[in-house]
């Protein structure tokens, strides 16, 4: 969860007013090397949305319907009423937007980061208003791709790969490594052909270190340790009109819930890269639930369904895939359960936090946000998978 004063998880307990606004950057060569200029603030939102998700290469995206005046010039967020006389220098070229979201107390504004975002599309609607989208700061690692075949040697740093990957796509970038990362060596060489996305060495990477990498709110890249149900403390608990103790406070306004065996398996196949003898075939491991108490033992009422994981090819060992297995299967054997959640914002929230939720019959559970809908303007309920 981001960081957050006391004042602000203490408004958000009572009634308060949304208050949304927009800063805009433009990428500039200063000295050789590129920087982000602010060339406007606090800009005013209509309405839109910022979506959230972890199981997205950008893990953040938007679109804001931002009102103008025929002759271009924007209003003030701090005063609806207010002209700003500057012209609103949006471009799909250059310019990268930073969206806050938060509540007005009294004559003070608390807000927090939603994103920083390069803005990819912008249409005029009837030409009182521009709608702006685009994606978190990823979308420029991701395009980057290899123009010539690119080897990371075996002897490098994992952290160090990843940050250079970066940096090489977003030269201004700040990256932030999380202390409970353990860094190791690549263990063999990575290869990435012609063509293809230097996001998809940061995402093998990453599983060597058992970590994940975005683009954070604040705009800062960072590489952390994968969370987990068991490793992770709630960060809110979200029940019915009242403030709990647990955590910071959630009241919940709709709960839809359900069971799925989608995303469940009994075994896991970790397929290796070469081992150290190039006549011998890539290693592999494949790991199966054999233990016949288990309900969703291999072979059993649940039957045979395995989770082929893509090729790492820096797994150069059986040990190194049995390892990798054994990580994997825990997350797979378990029935999914889904919850589909409106609440009431607190902007502080973000994919992979662990929310505690009244379950509406005496019981609470534990769930990891996959994916937050988060309406930008002065109403509206967010949405949490």
């Amino acid at each position: 969860m981001i960081a957050v004063d006391q004042i602000f998880l203490d408004a958000i307990k009572e009634s308060h007013v949304l208050s949304c606004r927009v800063n805009v950057f433009r990428l500039q060569s200063v000295g050789g090397s590129l920087e982000q200029i602010t060339v406007a603030d606090n800009v005013g939102v209509i309405s839109g949305s910022v979506i959230a998700d972890s199981s997205s290469n950008a893990r953040r995206s938007f679109q804001a319907r931002i009102p103008i005046r025929s002759d271009n010039t924007y209003y003030d967020s701090r005063d609806p009423l207010t002209n700003n006389p500057q012209n609103l220098p949006l471009s799909v070229i250059d310019t990268q937007v930073q969206i806050f979201s938060g509540v007005q107390i009294g004559e003070r504004t608390v807000q927090v980061p939603l994103g920083v975002f390069r803005v990819d599309e912008i249409k005029r609607r009837n030409n009182d208003a521009l709608e702006v989208s685009g994606t978190s700061l990823e979308a420029y690692v991701i395009e980057n791709v290899e123009t010539v075949a690119v080897t990371y040697p075996k002897s490098a740093s994992v952290v160090n790969t990843i940050i250079g990957i970066i940096e090489d796509a977003v030269p201004y970038a700040q990256i932030d490594v999380d202390a409970a990362v353990t860094d190791t060596n690549l263990g063999s060489d990575l290869v990435r052909d012609v063509g293809s996305s230097p996001w998809g060495a940061v995402e093998i990477l990453g599983t060597k270190i058992d970590s994940d990498v975005y683009c954070g709110p604040d705009g800062i890249f960072r590489i952390v340790r994968k969370k987990s149900l068991e490793n992770t403390e709630p960060a809110v608990t979200v029940d019915v009109g009242t403030v709990r103790l647990e955590g910071t406070p959630g009241t919940l306004v709709e709960r839809n819930g359900g069971v799925t065996r989608g995303d469940t398996y009994n075994a896991v196949v970790v397929m290796g890269g070469q081992s150290s003898d190039p006549d011998a075939a890539p290693v592999s491991y494949v790991l199966k639930i054999t233990d016949t108490a288990n309900p969703l033992h291999w072979g059993g009422p649940f039957g045979k369904k395995a989770r082929v994981l893509g090729q790492n090819p820096i797994l150069t060992t059986v040990a190194a895939c049995e390892a990798a297995a054994n990580t994997y299967i825990k997350r797979y054997q378990a029935l999914t359960r889904t919850i589909d959640i409106s609440m009431v914002p607190n902007p502080a929230l973000e994919p992979d936090d662990v929310i505690r939720i009244d379950m509406l019959d005496g019981t609470f559970e534990n769930h990891m946000i996959k994916k937050l809908d988060i309406p930008l303007g002065f109403s509206g309920a967010w949405r949490i998978e």
